[in-house]
């Protein structure tokens, strides 16, 4: 009996480990939500692990139009698009794919906004000068997250709880069956 507690011990334990040991998107520049103050001319999408050196990066502006990438980067950890010229104001959806090292195929998209202040010709009065100097100077906290908005679910995780509670379930059972014996 002991020995089958330990083995099932062991196969959860190894189980979980293989389950949460795939790549998935940690981080993108710009943020999932965010609105950008700033003109932008690349996206960055940055995973928990390496991935392959292929990939693809899809930008949809608010119409659902493609906006052309000039050039996509993969690899280590990061899937990176660049673009000709700076992404015009307004709301942009990113549709990623790549392949973890470890050969799932992962995929996803999130959202942001720009709004950079169009560039005006420079105010004659000095004092003005100083105060638009200043108002951009100070920090934005612009940034909105929401667990579902980088296109990643916890699907593995909760499939790994599932197994460690059937697993749980059988082992008390074993052990409240060899009382009863």
């Amino acid at each position: 009996m002991k020995k089958i507690i330990i083995f099932l011990i062991a196969a959860l334990t190894m189980m979980t480990t293989q389950v949460s040991a795939h790549s998935r998107m940690v981080d993108s520049s710009p943020k999932s939500g965010e609105v950008m103050t700033k003109p932008v001319q690349e996206i960055t999408v940055t995973f928990s692990a390496n991935i392959e050196k292929v990939g693809k990066i899809e930008i949809k502006n608010e119409q659902g139009t493609n906006i052309p990438v000039s050039k996509v980067d993969a690899g280590n950890a990061t899937l990176k698009a660049t673009l000709d010229k700076p992404l015009p104001n307004g709301t942009y959806t990113v549709n990623w794919m790549n392949i973890g090292e470890d050969g799932h195929s992962l995929r996803g998209d999130f959202s942001f906004q720009v709004n950079a202040p169009k560039e005006e010709p420079k105010a004659e009065n000095p004092a003005q000068s100083k105060a638009d100097e200043q108002s951009e100077a100070q920090p934005t906290d612009s940034q909105e997250t929401s667990p579902a908005a980088d296109g990643q679910s916890n699907t593995s995780l909760f499939i790994g709880l599932i197994i460690a509670v059937v697993l749980l379930a059988i082992i008390v059972t074993f052990i409240i069956r060899k009382k009863r014996s």
